[in-house]
């Protein structure tokens, strides 16, 4: 798949993105529950730009860190700088007179508006962005920005005011418009030829007639011909009845910008800045004097980077951002990635807030800034943060950072940080009991989902007892992802009701505990737990009840069956046989049974989501029966310390036997059952449990080596003339 080199060029309209790390050309790509958001709070307008920090981490997005940095400074933002910096996501639409469908996004406003025009053809594709190939790198970028939507439609309902819906003159403008939105983009990528609307009859009214020569203007901008562009604005501008002559200026500055950006021309931008600054000094065009001003900022930030990231700086660091803090912010982010690229060289601008940001991204050895030196020169509570994160368990200002942290207020932005990072740094000092009371006090103050769960999940590290284990080891599922590492985590009510409403769920660190440690009869205790969520409960004894019967422990896999019809009536039905088998022998055989007719039974504990797909239904992805070897390998995580050394010794033991007998599901369930055919041939159940052996290799994530050959022989050997025999063709491994 070819790796694009997005750049994301904001106010003048191109956007410069960085560029993405190789993507999986296959899918699928299913959700996955994400239990702490890694770049930062998914709503940061509703609490974290209030100050209420919570837990900073190293992952948070660079706009989250400049909020951070300036509460954890002692300063604020008022509502009018959260709105700039954070405006929260647009209404998609709004109800009109008589509740009316009226959409606010500017391209859905646009086509609504137009669509509603007498007689055109409906929904013309427009694709805002566009890709093109330059110096042998994609590069693609919005070419037609909301503003041009928002203006299109404005002027729509303007015209139609002053010459209805019905007219010629309106239908002759929207096709121009419909010519100058074809040249946006293409979603299919390349280069295609320019679409310019055709000049406006002599005998059409002058409005029309100026509305079209803008029109061609906006056409060749948008295709990327700026000289015809700028031509075209140079005769509108030389006019005196055009109503889009004071604009002409403008816009043929901002063509040398964009052409300075897509096509790299030399010089284009000091062009366009000189421009600029003469709309500036003329009175004529005091309209356009604050949005040249902040072209000029835009332009300034790429042809004297360090004098504006310093100007930049200060600005992000005094009581009030100004009326351009989104302009402030927007060039801050461009530069302070250049500074990045930068480290190391000898040659990195000076800025506090920079480095202290670099701080949260870099070690010490790339950034060659000393968080806990820094905290000592400043005394900040902003480098108290940053110097206990970065603080090592052997550091000699262990003592003196977690000393500092204890003077800290509950109420104060900095508290829930320097509570996490400092329960982390005594427990890796070895004082679990002093890590204990910081994780225990965070969990006191009210938090978001993402939070908690980050402190459960270190205070479950902690516990000294099973009881413990059990209380921390749920998480809240509150936040989905296509990916763990996902930027925009969404709530999983978003994907439906098979993703809505699951409560709890566990996170990794418990399941992989679970599934190497935890001995069997401590999930059985675990099970009956009221406190314990009831949909863990149940997991717990469904996949304990696998695991017993695989481990051939009969009394306790009627325990954990018993357990299950509990809690879980209609999902323990499938097993119902198993526990009216009078014999061990039935009872195993009955077992396999069961296994093959439900591919969603486990021995293993899911983490998340877990499996979707009913239990008694074959997932189209393959996601049947178990087979740990699919996912991704994991370390073996080390002894849990409330635990026992028999326990231990115990849980180990029998997730060893159960990767000896049954490490892949499919495979285990064909052994099985050719087994059982081999002792009882003549029972009738035998050709189509063979059959259901095959097709469960069939349908399995993991290789089951030959094990379904052994049951196709014996299928079509002993019985040929079934309609199992019959209906099974291949084998699979």
């Amino acid at each position: 798949m070819n790796q694009y080199r997005l750049a994301v060029v904001l106010v003048a309209g191109l956007v410069l993105l960085a560029s993405p790390a190789n993507l999986n050309s296959c899918g699928p790509f299913l959700p996955q529950a994400i239990f702490t958001a890694p770049h930062g709070p998914v709503e940061p307008e509703a609490e974290f730009a209030h100050g209420k920090l919570g837990v900073i981490l190293g992952g948070f997005r660079t706009t989250h860190l400049v909020v951070a940095y300036r509460y954890l400074s002692g300063l604020d933002l008022n509502e009018s700088e959260i709105r700039t910096v954070y405006p929260g996501p647009r209404e998609s639409s709004v109800s009109g007179p008589n509740s009316a469908y009226v959409p606010t996004d500017p391209l859905s406003r646009w086509i609504f508006g137009r669509n509603r025009v007498s007689k055109l053809p409906q929904d013309p594709p427009i694709y805002p962005y566009k890709n093109l190939m330059h110096n042998g790198e994609y590069i693609g970028f919005q070419n037609c920005l909301d503003g041009a939507f928002e203006k299109a439609a404005d002027t729509l309902a303007a015209r139609t005011a002053l010459w209805s819906g019905e007219s010629e003159e309106l239908k002759d403008w929207v096709r121009g418009q419909d010519e100058v939105f074809a040249n946006c983009g293409d979603i299919s990528g390349g280069v295609k030829a320019a679409r310019i609307p055709a000049a406006a009859p002599a005998d059409a009214p002058p409005l029309l007639r100026a509305d079209r020569a803008y029109q061609i203007a906006a056409a060749y901008f948008y295709a990327g011909e700026w000289n015809q562009s700028r031509e075209q604005l140079a005769d509108i501008r030389s006019g005196a009845d055009s109503p889009w002559r004071p604009y002409a200026d403008y816009l043929i500055a901002r063509s040398y910008i964009r052409e300075a950006l897509v096509d790299g021309k030399p010089g284009a931008l000091e062009t366009a800045r000189a421009r600029l600054i003469e709309i500036e000094s003329d009175p004529e065009q005091r309209a356009l004097h604050q949005s040249s001003a902040r072209l000029v900022q835009f332009i300034d930030t790429r042809l004297f980077p360090e004098q504006r990231f310093q100007t930049l700086n200060t600005t992000l660091t005094k009581p009030r951002l100004g009326q351009d803090a989104k302009q402030t912010l927007t060039d801050f982010l461009f530069l302070n990635q250049k500074r990045t690229q930068s480290l190391g060289s000898g040659t990195v601008w000076a800025s506090d807030l920079a480095d202290w940001i670099s701080s949260w991204r870099f070690t010490e050895a790339v950034t060659g800034v000393d968080p806990i030196a820094r905290w000592r020169n400043s005394g900040t509570v902003a480098w108290l943060v940053a110097a206990l994160r970065s603080a090592k368990p052997t550091s000699t200002a262990g003592p003196e950072l977690l000393l500092a942290a204890q003077a800290i207020k509950p109420d104060s932005p900095a508290f829930l940080s320097l509570a996490y990072y400092a329960s982390a740094l005594e427990s890796a000092r070895g004082n679990r009991d002093k890590a204990r009371m910081w994780d225990e006090d965070a969990l006191r103050v009210r938090m978001n989902v993402s939070d908690r769960n980050l402190f459960f999940a270190q205070r479950m590290a902690l516990s000294r007892n099973w009881g413990e284990f059990l209380r921390y080891a749920p998480r809240a599922l509150e936040l989905a992802g296509y990916d763990p590492d996902d930027v925009y985590p969404f709530s999983p009510r978003d994907l439906g009701l098979r993703y809505a409403n699951r409560g709890s769920a566990f996170d990794d660190d418990a399941t992989k505990l679970c599934n190497t440690k935890i001995p069997l009869n401590l999930w059985i205790e675990a099970a009956r737990v009221p406190g314990l969520p009831a949909n863990l409960r149940v997991q717990l004894a469904r996949a304990g009840w696998v695991r017993a019967v695989i481990l051939n422990r009969a009394e306790e896999a009627q325990t954990l069956l018993s357990i299950w019809r509990n809690l879980d009536p209609a999902g323990a039905a499938v097993a119902a046989a198993y526990s009216n088998a009078t014999q061990a022998d039935s009872a195993r055989t009955s077992a396999i049974f069961i296994l093959l007719r439900n591919p969603g039974l486990t021995p293993l504990v899911e983490s998340g989501f877990g499996r979707l797909t009913r239990t008694n239904r074959r997932d189209v992805f393959r996601d049947n029966w178990w087979c740990p070897g699919a996912q991704q390998p994991v370390p073996e995580p080390s002894n849990p310390a409330f635990l026992t050394h028999a326990q231990i010794e115990r849980g180990s033991k029998e997730s060893r036997e159960i990767k000896e007998i049954a490490a892949v599901g499919a495979q285990y369930l064909a052994r099985q059952t050719v087994a059982w055919a081999k002792a009882a041939p003549q029972d009738p159940r035998v050709p189509e449990e063979l059959a259901l052996a095959i097709q469960a290799v069939h349908y399995s994530p993991c290789s089951a080596g030959n094990a379904a050959q052994a049951a196709f022989v014996l299928l079509k050997k002993r019985y040929p003339d079934t309609i199992w025999a019959r209906q099974t063709k291949y084998w699979y491994r």
